[in-house]
């Protein structure tokens, strides 16, 4: 069998090792902070540089950083390739396991270089600790539970990664190995330090391919949401609803729209300060989320009014959400901000009988009828009302 240089992929993968990293350290600082785990993998990276760079230096350097120091810098390469996933996904990074691991696996190849110098037994050992930490890191990425093509991407390579390295502690194992590193020229051998190679210029397309689709994904909803409130925004309000009222026409369905104001907001403003009418506007937001179906559309309308867009929902159906949004802000103050009231009027189309504009201005009016009569109050299109037999005022919803 022709012998081969084990330098040739240990500098193929320093040269892949350093530009991956200096893509990471560039993105670190191109990309929010709140993305985690970008700076931990470029570190990762040049780990692993430095591993390969000691195990080319083997004959000139001593041992204890050839054999001892670069097997632990691979070992903390891909370590910090698993703490980089849980920093990615907001999880605690984990330092005191990972030092603990790294020093473990420099005490075992400390001994089985400087004590009893047993190549075969470094090489089952490293395999076997590579296999597990490249498993576990594939083993994370299948149970996220938000799973694009870039985690089922990495997840695989990271899970071939383990089946070759476990590969390669099963051949040792069987002694299907040279009691040489320089002189192993097995094909087996070979193929595992080819897919390091290969593994670490996929992993890294791969994880920037999540930090990228990530990075995509905030700016979408920035685009789309208010920064304050976390609603969506106006412009994305009028689109989603324009789409649910010829949904609502196709399928003949019910469609209902409530406006909703927070009473007296001037006065907040004016008697607390902008501070406590931003945290009244985000506080309004949040607990009205924690009441609506994951299809519900809340919307920052304007200022400190907001639209909410209920699909197949009738008009009892909506008025009863009305009343259980009232009622959550009648019932007194939330920590650390003055109490507030909302006055909300509420416009329903049977079978998305009624367009955008005309859906809002009945809304609109049973707003202005609800503050009219006194505010903390839910009111019903004056249309609607018309239709039943009675005038606007006489539909109004009495407080619990």
């Amino acid at each position: 069998m022709p012998t081969f240089d084990p330098r040739s992929f240990i500098i193929t993968s320093a040269v892949a090792g350093i530009l991956c990293s200096m893509i990471f350290f560039v993105l670190r600082r191109s990309f929010p902070r709140e993305v985690g785990g970008i700076g931990e993998w470029g570190w990762g990276c040049v780990a692993m540089v430095g591993g390969a760079f000691l195990f080319s230096s083997r004959g000139t350097l001593s041992p204890l950083l050839t054999v001892v120091l670069a097997n632990t810098l691979i070992v903390g390469g891909i370590v910090l390739m698993h703490i980089s996933l849980r920093r990615f996904t907001g999880l605690r990074a984990g330092h005191r396991w990972a030092t603990g691991l790294l020093l473990a696996v420099a005490a075992a190849l400390l001994w089985l270089t400087v004590v009893v110098d047993d190549y075969r037994g470094r090489l089952e050992f490293v395999t076997a600790v590579n296999t597990l930490l490249f498993g576990l890191s594939a083993w994370f990425l299948f149970r996220m539970k938000k799973q694009g093509f870039a985690e089922r991407f990495t997840g695989t390579l990271f899970a071939v990664e383990a089946l070759v390295s476990l590969g390669r502690f099963y051949f040792a194992l069987a002694g299907q190995s040279s009691e040489d590193y320089w002189n192993d020229n097995s094909m087996v051998h070979m193929f595992y330090l080819a897919s390091f190679s290969i593994s670490l210029v996929g992993l890294s397309f791969g994880f920037m391919l999540m930090v990228t689709t990530r990075v995509q994904e905030k700016l979408e909803y920035a685009a789309s949401h208010d920064d304050l409130s976390g609603a969506c925004t106006r412009a994305t309000f009028f689109r989603m609803m324009t789409s649910e009222v010829l949904r609502a026409r196709r399928q003949r369905r019910p469609l209902s729209l409530l406006l909703i104001d927070i009473d007296d907001f001037k006065r907040i403003n004016d008697g607390h300060g902008h501070p406590v009418g931003d945290a009244v506007i985000r506080t309004f937001a949040t607990v009205t989320a924690g009441e609506l179906r994951g299809h519900d559309l809340l919307c920052r309308y304007g200022g400190e009014e907001f639209a909410l867009l209920l699909p197949d929902t009738a008009l009892d159906e909506a008025t009863a959400v009305a009343e259980r949004i009232r009622a959550r802000f009648s019932e007194g103050a939330f920590d650390g901000m003055p109490p507030f009231t909302v006055s909300l009027g509420v416009q329903s189309a049977e079978q998305g009988a009624l367009e955008v504009a005309q859906m809002i201005e009945g809304a609109d009016r049973a707003l202005y009828i609800a503050k009219k009569l006194g505010k903390n109050r839910v009111e019903i299109a004056p249309e609607l009302s018309y239709a039943s037999g009675t005038d606007g005022l006489s539909a109004s919803r009495p407080l619990a």
